[in-house]
């Protein structure tokens, strides 16, 4: 890539994060720009389960030192919706009608929650835990609750279910297949655990 064109990244998770960085690192007079629905800086998605209850804050899941993408020179873009790619004219047309041109484009998204068809999983008290504002939704609104019931025996799901049950939550895990933890553990391990 020739270092006078511009990049794009779009989503501030892990990935997105990384690959901006190593562009910047390959390409030290790029213009480099990453975009991202979320508000917020790149922040460890794995460890929102603590935020649930205390154990951490949100500036504790920072993944960086706040600004240094800009220390880097990447040029970010928080809090902006992604409307649509418009691959023919090699640009991104943003939410409020910006559009962005560029040379190269990285799709760093991510994944979104599964939402079962189930009734009731569009009610006020479900949330899904996805994102740093999803973490703080729960927090305030278990606050108050003596019984959580989580849908997803996965990683995710257990680590969060040990965190709200030691403070003082009595927690239900529903998991549709036979045992928890079932990409990682046989059901005798699932069962020791």
């Amino acid at each position: 890539m020739n270092e006078s064109l511009h990049l794009i990244v779009i989503g501030n998770g892990i990935a997105g994060t990384s690959a901006a960085m190593a562009a910047r690192q390959q390409y030290p007079l790029a213009a480099i720009s990453l975009l991202s629905a979320e508000p917020h800086e790149s922040y460890n998605k794995i460890s929102l389960n603590a935020l649930l209850t205390g154990k951490l804050d949100a500036n504790e899941l920072s993944l960086l030192p706040s600004g240094q993408l800009e220390r880097w020179g990447i040029t970010c873009h928080l809090g902006v919706s992604v409307h649509a790619i418009q691959r023919q004219e090699k640009a991104v047309q943003l939410g409020d009608g910006t559009r962005l041109h560029y040379d190269a484009l990285i799709l760093a998204t991510g994944a979104t929650p599964v939402r079962p068809r189930i009734s009731g999983i569009d009610l006020p008290q479900v949330h899904a835990l996805w994102s740093l504002r999803d973490a703080q939704t729960i927090r305030a609104s278990s606050a108050a609750a003596s019984h959580v019931t989580l849908i997803g025996g996965g990683i995710l799901g257990v680590e969060s279910a040990v965190e709200l049950s030691g403070h003082g939550h009595s927690v239900t895990i529903v998991e549709a297949r036979p045992h928890l933890l079932p990409q990682q553990l046989e059901a005798q391990g699932a069962d020791y655990l």
